[in-house]
């Protein structure tokens, strides 16, 4: 069974997925990969390894995508979203069904947060210097850290760009080639 790490993209579309599910809306097209990975995660074909980082990434970006439908609800245009931030906030209940969406993908994973060295933080800091998020190199590290089998994305930049995965050592896989993966293994 393969221990992977999957990136903060992925378990987004698992919750975005979930919500439409609740709400009996048909899933996108663009979705499609992800819920069947979802069908995976859910029936333990693999293990997720979930670090601390990944967490909190996930809450925070899950509390963003909410706050910008309440402003495009509350009938802001992209460009006004600056303004809607000064009216428009969650509520306590809209951040308790983050946290619950959240803590229900992080009680499915083995999760495991390891300390990160001065060496590695000049590892990551140099890759961001190359234009790489602090957050991708952060979660690759922790994917290697925690011998993962492979880090899952569906950030083609990441997966293209072989130098990141030497770096890491660690592979750099998209959902279809990891559902391929499974697939052979079962």
């Amino acid at each position: 069974m393969y221990n992977v790490m999957l990136d903060t993209n992925i378990l987004v579309d698992f919750i975005l997925i979930y919500s439409k599910e609740d709400k009996k809306q048909t899933i996108p097209k663009s979705l499609i990969s992800s819920k069947n990975l979802l069908l995976k995660f859910e029936s333990a074909k693999f293990f997720n390894i979930m670090s601390e980082w990944i967490k909190w990434e996930l809450r925070k970006v899950i509390m963003q995508i909410r706050l910008e439908q309440k402003f495009v609800l509350s009938g802001y245009s992209h460009r006004e979203f600056g303004d809607a931030r000064k009216e428009i906030n969650l509520t306590q209940e809209e951040i308790e069904l983050v946290n619950k969406a959240v803590f229900d993908i992080w009680k499915h994973s083995t999760r495991i947060t390891k300390d990160i060295s001065k060496n590695e933080y000049e590892k990551i800091e140099h890759y961001t210097k190359k234009g790489f998020s602090f957050m991708d190199c952060l979660h690759i590290l922790q994917a290697k850290m925690n011998k993962c089998d492979y880090f899952v994305t569906r950030d083609k930049k990441i997966r293209e760009i072989k130098d990141l995965s030497d770096a890491f050592d660690i592979k750099i896989i998209g959902i279809k080639e990891f559902l391929d993966k499974l697939k052979k293994e079962y």
